[in-house]
């Protein structure tokens, strides 16, 4: 008796598999995720990104979740940067940056820095979605990190 899962779309070396490991041996054939070259493959999968590789038509759907999750803070805080800065701003050449309290300036670039950072993670947003998605979740919850440390740092320096 079978299980549904020894069909073989569900097993280990599929006839498509074995067909396109034959097609990659002998060429030069970027994987759709890194760009790594497949030729010679010996595994189901790319050896650089564990991107399973599969013969299919037009691009592989792009997952946005990562990217997303990473520019929320950034973006956050560049909004909150300038909320911060418009009771004071002053309508002027040079008085605008003047205008805030010095122990507001760190907190308005850091928002500032960190809105520029999301929108050039939009910018190339392409480069990112190339990473690996583990390396995509190591690299948002580092954004959120640093966001959270500068929370916490502004809160307990608020007296």
């Amino acid at each position: 008796m079978t299980s549904g899962t020894d069909t073989p779309e569900h097993s280990e070396h599929s006839p498509d598999t074995e067909l396109l490991r034959q097609f990659l041996h002998d060429r030069h054939a970027p994987c759709p995720r890194c760009g790594y070259d497949l030729r010679n493959l010996h595994q189901d999968s790319c050896p650089e990104c564990a991107e399973p590789i599969a013969l299919q038509v037009g691009p592989r759907r792009a997952y946005f979740g990562w990217l997303l999750f990473a520019m929320t803070p950034g973006l956050f805080s560049g909004i909150a940067a300038i909320v911060l800065k418009l009771p004071g701003m002053q309508f002027s050449r040079f008085s605008a940056l003047l205008s805030v309290p010095t122990p507001m300036i760190p907190v308005f670039l850091f928002g500032a820095v960190s809105a520029l950072a999301s929108v050039l993670m939009y910018v190339h947003r392409d480069r990112w979605l190339r990473w690996p998605e583990r390396r995509q979740a190591w690299a948002a919850s580092a954004v959120w990190l640093v966001h959270l440390a500068a929370c916490a740092v502004l809160f307990f320096s608020i007296k």
